[in-house]
């Protein structure tokens, strides 16, 4: 859904560009919220908020993990083990605010160890 007009440039001028289109979802056309009930129209501003939150700490997470691979898949074993052991707390994080699953924080923690202990036993 797209603003025009005052409503859009209100925003705008508060936000930077990436929220304006995650912000602006619960407004019709003219700026106004969609929602009839104040508790509605509350809840959706939390969760505008909540999701723009959520994405910075998925894309943290993301990061840190595709760091600690490409170190892994370089085989440099200092700055591997340095990022492995930066990402882990950050994955623990996830699992803690329940944005991802204690499965699927294990596999990540498992890839990037086997990665690491097969650096250590290829230098050896």
């Amino acid at each position: 859904m797209t603003l025009v007009g005052a409503a859009s440039h209100r925003i705008s001028l508060l936000l930077p560009r990436r929220l304006v289109r995650i912000r602006a979802s619960f407004l019709d056309v003219q700026g106004y919220s969609v929602a009839n009930i104040k508790s509605a129209e509350k809840r959706a501003k939390q969760n505008v908020k909540r999701r723009a939150s959520n994405m910075a700490t998925r894309s943290r997470f993301r990061t840190a993990v595709k760091g600690a691979l490409a170190a892994v898949k370089a085989g440099k074993k200092d700055e591997a083990s340095a990022s492995v052991k930066a990402a882990t707390p950050v994955i623990d994080s996830m699992v803690n605010k329940k944005l991802i699953h204690k499965n699927k924080a294990a596999r990540h923690k498992r890839q990037l160890n086997a990665g690491l202990k097969a650096l250590a036993l290829a230098s050896k």
